[in-house]
C-alpha cells in the first residue's frame, strides 16, 4: 500500500477515524429487549450503558443506530482526549456531520493557548442545536478513557442545559464521575448496566452455535454461560479456543475454565494467540502499542518475525472476528478492542519487554514522517527516548510559532519530561519557559529560566543569554513594565545578526518579536504614535516575509492604533481592511477562522463607532468578543468590552454600557492590566459616569468619579507617564469642567495638548481642542471658545469625526450651534448637529421644557421633597424624579438649586 502523505486530508482521516461508527458484523446476536430499552429512552436526556470490559457495550449501541432514523453522532474516545479543546473539537467535528451549522464559530478557535469557560463554549453550540428542526443523538464510546475534570465538567454543564431534540449516549466501563442524581430523579435517565448485557442462554447459544459456528449441546452452553456468567468478550475466546479442540475434550476445557475474569482473559489470550501462526502472533503483539492500525503503520513498527503485508494481515484479522474494528469505510484504519490491545500488550510485556521501547520508538519515526509530530511525540516519551522526544518537541515548537495554535498538549508533553532532560537541552528549556509564558503562567517562567542560568554558569552562551531575554522581554510586557520591556527588546535585537538570510526559526521569531515590542512600548509607554507607527510597520514586513500571519494580523492591529491615534482614521480603516483580507487567505487555505482576526475587528469596531456607524460597530465588536472569549485573547477582550460599552452608551442603552464594563472587571487581572488605547477599566466606567451625570443631572455619578479622581492620587502637576495615565487625566478634566472648574481644567489641558503634539497623536489633540472649547464655554467666553473648537473641526473634518464630537452632549451642540452661526465649517458642523439630535431654542436651552416639566420646576423652587411634589401633581414619585433628571440635563446644570437659579437667569416663569 502505497505510503500515506502528510497533508491536510491525511491528517483529516486519521482524526475521522475516531467518528465512525463501528458497523454491525454479520450474524449479530439480535438483542430486541436492549434495542427497546434503548428506543424506550430517546424521549429522556442521558442513555448511560456502563459495564466491565468484553460486555458488548459498543456493539450493543452501533446496531441499535444502524435500525434509528434519527441522526446520530459518534465518538470513540481514548486517552488522548484529556484535552479540554481536543476533546470538544472532536464533539463539534462529530455533530458537524449532521449539520455542517453546530460548532463551526466554536470549533475554529479550540486549539488556542488558554480557554474560555464552559458556558462561552458550549452556549452556542446548546442553542444552535435547539433551533433544529430535527432530534438527534450524541454517543460518546469509551468514556471511562476519560480521567479529565474539566471535561467531565463540560458533560455536567451540557446534561443540565441540554435541549429537548438531542439525546446523550455514554457507553463506559466504569460509573461516571459525575453528579446524576437529578437526572434519576427526574426520570431523565435510562441505565443499562452489566447484568443487563450479559448474554442469556438462549443469546449465548445463538452466539456460539450461529455466530461462532460450533455445535454445541445445550448442557454445554449453559456450564459454559454460567461459567463467564454471560461475558461476550470471556464467551468470543472461549468459543475461538473451542474451535481447536476436538469434541470430546470440551468438558474437560469447561470444567477447566474457572477463575475471575483476569485469570481467564490471560488463559483464553494464551490459548488463542498459541493457535495463530507465529507470524501472526508477533504482528499481533508487536502492533499492540499503537491506538489506531493502519497498513503503512504496522509495516513500520513490525521487524521480520511478523506477517510481511501489513494492510493484508489487518484485512484477514478482520475475516477471522479477531477483535479489530474498523474506523473508516475504507478499511483503511482501524483499532483492536480496547480489551484485547490490553491483553495483547500485557503478553508482550511479559513475553518481550526489551522490544516495547523500539516498537514506541519506530512509532514516533513513522508518525514524525507523516508530519503528525504530536502522535510521534507521544510515542517517543513512551519509549522513554528523551533525546528523541526533546527534539521532536523542538520541532513542533518551531512550526507552532506564529500559527496561534492550543499549547496545551505541547505543555502536557513537556511536563512529561525529565528535568534532566530539559536542563540538559537549554533551547528545550528556554522553549518550556516561552511555552509557559504563552499560556500566561508567569510565576513559572523566571523561576525555569533561573534554572538555565544555573544549570549553565560559565558555559552560558551569548546565543542563549539572548533567548533568556527574549522570553524576559515578552513577560515584561505581560506585567506592563514598560521600561524593563524597552531595554531587553534593544538588547535582543541589537545583539541578533545583521545578515537576516542566516536568520534561524528562533532568531526569525525573536527578531519579529522584538520589532512588536517595540511599537507596542513606543505606542503605550513613550506615546509616540509616529515611531509606533514605524516599529509596527517594521514588524508587518519581517513577519509577511516570514509568512507569519498570526503576527502579522497583531502587527496590522497596533499599525492601525498608531495611525488611529495620528488622526489617520482613513489610513486606520485601510490597513484594518487589508487585515481582513489577509485573514480570508489564510481561512480559505485552512478551512477554518483565525481567532486572531479578533485583533483587526476590534480597531475596526471602535472606528465606526467614531464615524457614527453603531450598528456595524456593534456587529464587529461582538464577533471580537466571541473570538477573544473562546480563545482568551485578554487584552483584546478587555478592549471589545471596553469599546462595546462606548458604542452601547452612544445607543443610549446606559445599562448595556455597564455592563459591557462589568464583563471587562470580572477578566483576570493579567488581561485588565494590559494598556490599551481606550483607556484603563477604571477611566473607561468613570468617563461613562460623567457622560450619564451630563444627560441626567445624577449627582451621585460625579461623586462616584471623584471618589475614584481622589483615591488615584491625580494632581495637576502629577507626572503623565502613559497612553493610561492621559486616559485618565482627561476624565479628570471633564469632571473639572462639570463642577464648574474650568481654569483647573484649562491648565491641565495645555500640559495634555503639548504632550500630543510631541508624540504626533493629532486624534488625541482634536479631543483635546474640543475640550479646551467646551471649558472656555464653562466660562462663559463663547469667542475665545470658537478658537480652539475652530481648530479642531479643521482636523477633525477630513477624517469624518462624529461621536468625539457629538459624545460630549448638550453643552458641545451649543457650542457647534454657536460655530454654525459665525460660519465655521457649517457643512461638517450640520452633519455633527444632526448626528447629535441636540437642538436649542431661542432661550439658548439645548431642548425646551415640557409644560409638566416647567411645573415640576416651579415646585423645585419651593420646600416640597419629591414625594411632596409627586402628590400635588398626582402622579407617581418615579415619574417626578424621571422629570427632575430631564430638566437637569435641558438647563445644563446638576442640582435642585442649580436648577432654580439657572431658571431665573433665563427667566423661565
Amino acid at each position: 500500500m502505497a505510503k500515506l502523505s502528510s497533508d491536510a486530508s491525511q491528517l483529516n482521516q486519521l482524526l475521522t477515524t475516531k467518528l465512525y461508527v463501528p458497523p454491525p458484523r454479520p450474524n449479530l446476536v439480535r438483542r430486541p429487549r436492549l434495542i427497546e430499552r434503548l428506543n424506550a429512552g430517546l424521549g429522556r436526556k442521558l442513555t448511560l450503558v456502563s459495564a466491565p470490559a468484553g460486555f458488548g457495550k459498543t456493539t450493543l449501541v452501533s446496531k441499535w443506530l444502524s435500525g434509528l432514523e434519527r441522526p446520530s453522532a459518534w465518538l470513540s474516545l481514548d486517552g488522548g482526549d484529556n484535552d479540554l479543546a481536543r476533546f470538544l473539537t472532536y464533539i463539534f467535528t462529530a455533530l458537524e456531520r449532521l449539520d455542517p451549522s453546530l460548532g463551526q464559530a466554536t470549533q475554529a478557535f479550540l486549539r488556542t493557548p488558554q480557554l474560555p469557560d464552559l458556558e462561552t463554549l458550549l452556549c452556542p453550540l446548546i442553542n444552535e442545536i435547539a433551533a433544529l428542526d430535527t432530534s438527534l443523538v450524541l454517543v460518546l464510546d469509551d468514556y471511562h478513557a476519560i480521567a479529565l475534570s474539566e471535561i467531565h465538567s463540560a458533560i455536567s454543564f451540557l446534561l443540565e442545559h441540554m435541549p429537548l431534540n438531542m439525546h446523550l449516549v455514554i457507553a463506559t466501563r466504569e460509573d461516571l464521575p459525575l453528579s446524576l442524581a437529578r437526572q434519576r430523579a427526574q426520570g431523565q435517565m435510562t441505565e443499562i448496566r452489566g447484568g443487563d448485557l450479559r448474554f442469556t442462554e438462549a443469546e449465548a447459544a445463538t452466539f456460539l452455535n450461529e455466530t461462532m459456528g460450533l455445535n454445541l449441546a445445550p448442557e454445554t452452553i449453559r456450564a459454559l454461560e454460567i461459567r463467564t456468567e454471560g461475558w461476550i468478550v470471556g464467551l468470543q475466546l472461549a468459543a475461538l479456543s473451542m474451535q481447536e479442540v476436538p469434541p470430546e475434550r470440551i468438558p474437560d476445557f469447561i470444567q477447566a475454565f474457572t477463575g475471575s475474569h483476569r485469570y481467564i482473559v490471560d488463559y483464553l489470550t494464551e490459548e488463542v494467540l498459541k493457535r495463530r501462526p507465529p507470524g501472526t502472533r508477533f504482528f499481533l503483539l508487536q502492533t499492540s502499542i499503537l491506538d489506531r492500525l493502519t497498513g503503512p503503520l504496522c509495516d513500520a513498527v513490525c521487524d521480520s518475525s511478523c506477517e510481511a503485508d501489513g494492510q493484508a494481515t489487518l484485512e484477514r484479522l478482520e475475516e477471522a472476528n479477531l477483535f479489530l474494528i474498523p474506523l473508516d469505510n475504507e478499511r483503511r484504519w482501524y483499532r483492536y478492542h480496547h480489551l484485547f490491545a490490553e491483553l495483547l500488550h500485557n503478553q508482550l510485556q511479559a513475553t518481550q519487554p526489551d522490544m516495547v521501547p523500539t516498537l514506541h520508538r519506530r512509532a514516533s519515526m513513522w508518525f514524525e514522517g507523516e508530519g503528525l509530530l504530536s502522535e510521534a511525540v507521544t510515542h517517543s516519551i513512551a519509549a522513554k527516548d528523551w533525546q528523541l522526544a526533546a527534539r521532536q518537541i523542538l520541532r513542533t515548537m518551531i512550526e507552532m510559532m506564529g500559527r496561534g495554535e492550543n499549547y496545551t498538549t505541547l505543555l502536557r508533553q513537556l511536563e512529561a519530561l525529565p528535568d534532566e532532560i530539559v536542563h540538559a537541552s537549554p533551547h528545550l528549556a528556554i522553549m518550556y519557559a516561552y511555552v509557559l509564558a504563552i499560556r500566561i503562567q508567569l510565576d513559572r517562567v523566571e523561576p525555569r529560566l533561573q534554572e538555565i542560568e544555573s544549570t549553565a554558569g560559565d558555559q552560558l552562551t551569548t546565543e542563549l543569554e539572548l533567548q533568556i531575554k527574549d522570553v524576559r522581554a515578552h513577560v515584561a510586557v505581560l506585567q506592563n513594565d514598560g521600561e524593563r520591556a524597552l531595554e531587553l527588546s534593544r538588547e535582543v535585537l541589537e545583539a541578533l545578526p545583521e545578515d537576516r538570510a542566516d536568520d534561524n526559526p528562533l532568531q526569525r521569531q525573536a527578531r519579529m518579536g522584538m520589532v512588536f515590542n517595540f511599537g507596542h512600548i513606543y505606542l503605550f509607554f513613550k506615546g509616540s504614535a509616529t515611531k509606533a507607527e514605524y516599529w509596527y510597520a517594521e514588524t508587518l514586513a519581517l513577519c509577511q516575509a516570514a509568512g507569519s500571519t498570526t503576527l502579522s494580523l497583531r502587527a496590522m492591529m497596533g499599525l492601525a492604533q498608531a495611525q488611529q491615534l495620528q488622526g489617520q482614521l482613513h489610513l486606520a480603516y485601510k490597513t484594518c481592511q487589508q487585515g481582513l483580507q489577509l485573514a480570508k487567505k489564510t481561512e480559505e487555505r485552512y478551512g477554518q477562522e483565525l481567532p486572531a482576526t479578533a485583533w483587526v475587528q476590534v480597531v475596526l469596531g471602535d472606528l465606526l463607532r467614531e464615524w457614527n456607524r453603531l450598528d456595524e460597530a456593534a456587529d464587529y465588536l461582538e464577533r471580537c468578543i466571541e473570538l477573544c472569549r473562546l480563545w482568551q485573547v485578554g487584552d483584546m477582550l478587555c478592549a471589545s468590552y471596553l469599546f462595546q460599552a462606548r458604542v452601547r452608551q452612544a445607543h443610549g442603552d446606559f445599562a448595556g454600557a455597564v455592563e459591557s464594563i462589568r464583563q471587562a472587571e470580572q477578566l483576570p487581572q493579567t488581561y485588565r492590566d494590559v494598556p490599551w488605547t481606550g483607556g484603563p477599566i477604571p477611566a473607561c466606567r468613570a468617563r461613562l459616569m460623567l457622560t450619564q451625570a451630563v444627560s441626567t443631572g445624577d449627582t451621585d455619578y460625579l461623586k462616584a468619579v471623584e471618589h475614584w479622581i481622589q483615591a488615584r492620587g491625580l494632581r495637576a502637576d502629577g507626572e503623565i507617564k502613559s497612553l493610561s495615565d492621559e486616559s485618565e487625566y482627561l476624565v479628570w478634566v471633564r469632571l473639572l469642567i462639570i463642577q464648574n472648574k474650568p481654569d483647573q481644567a484649562l491648565q491641565l489641558l495645555a500640559r495634555l495638548l503639548l504632550a500630543a503634539e510631541d508624540g504626533g497623536r493629532r486624534g488625541r489633540v482634536i479631543e483635546i481642542l474640543a475640550l479646551q472649547a467646551l471649558a472656555q464655554g464653562a466660562l462663559g467666553h463663547t469667542k475665545q471658545a470658537l478658537i480652539p473648537l475652530e481648530r479642531a473641526l479643521s482636523l477633525a473634518e477630513p477624517e469624518g469625526y462624529i461621536r468625539l464630537f457629538v459624545d460630549e452632549g448638550g453643552p458641545m451642540a451649543k457650542l457647534l450651534h454657536q460655530a454654525e452661526s459665525h460660519g465655521i465649517a457649517p457643512d461638517y458642523v450640520s452633519q455633527l448637529l444632526a448626528a447629535s439630535e441636540i437642538k436649542t431654542d431661542d432661550e439658548g436651552l439645548v431642548e425646551p421644557l415640557s409644560d409638566r416639566e416647567l411645573e415640576v420646576l416651579r415646585l423645585l423652587s419651593t420646600d416640597l421633597s419629591a414625594p411632596e411634589i409627586a402628590a400635588e401633581l398626582v402622579v407617581s414619585v418615579n415619574t417626578v424624579r424621571t422629570h427632575i433628571k430631564h430638566i437637569y440635563s435641558k438647563l445644563d446644570v446638576h442640582s435642585r438649586y442649580e436648577a432654580v437659579q439657572r431658571a431665573k437667569e433665563l427667566g423661565l416663569p
